[in-house]
């Protein structure tokens, strides 16, 4: 364990001496604010469920969604209790908190914003492989880089919340597949 710390210590030390800056702490701070909640990517699945063009990949974002909220967030994080890096006792006094967003209260991992994200933007990228769906994918893996950035996740936590993203993702293009063909035919509401 000592070792994986180590190498997250050192990814840190490599971010704030090679990155941080006001310029990408304020960029920063914005990109991860997309992720608070998931409230853009919620806000993104209703507008595609909307539209019948788009619906699957609306109800692909939705399940990806889901599985993040109850899998990632309400039982993992819960059970692992893994502490926020700036909340580990061995680095008090030595790790730098940069005081950019609020200090997240929930456990550490894995990422929920990474998770949430990258369920959503995998989903959506599964039914329409273009420039569109491909820029979703990279914000998505801003929010991820972002919570690096702000010192409120260790990498592992970053990068855990994101596999399991793109798994939730894949998994709800796949569940959304064996819904009746009509559904996405039908306006919402109908039958």
């Amino acid at each position: 364990m000592n070792f994986l710390l180590n190498v997250e210590w050192a990814i840190f030390q490599w971010v704030e001496q090679t990155l941080w800056n006001p310029i990408l702490d304020t960029i920063m701070t914005i990109i991860t604010r997309l992720g608070d909640g998931g409230w853009f990517w919620i806000l993104l699945t209703l507008i595609l469920l909307a539209m019948r063009p788009t619906r699957r990949m609306g109800v692909a974002a939705a399940i990806g969604l889901l599985c993040s909220l109850i899998i990632n967030d309400g039982i993992l994080k819960n059970l692992i209790q893994r502490p926020r890096p700036f909340d580990l006792s061995i680095w008090q006094g030595l790790f730098q908190y940069p005081e950019l967003i609020p200090r997240p209260e929930s456990f550490s991992f894995p990422s929920g914003h990474s998770c949430s994200s990258l369920a959503a933007a995998t989903g959506i990228w599964m039914g329409r492989k273009n420039g569109w769906t491909a820029a979703l994918l990279v914000l998505a893996v801003l929010i991820a880089f972002s919570r690096i950035y702000l010192h409120v996740h260790y990498p592992t936590d970053v990068l855990m919340g994101s596999l399991l993203g793109v798994v939730y993702g894949m998994v709800g293009w796949y569940l959304a597949g064996r819904l009746p063909k009509g559904f996405y035919e039908a306006r919402l509401g109908q039958r």
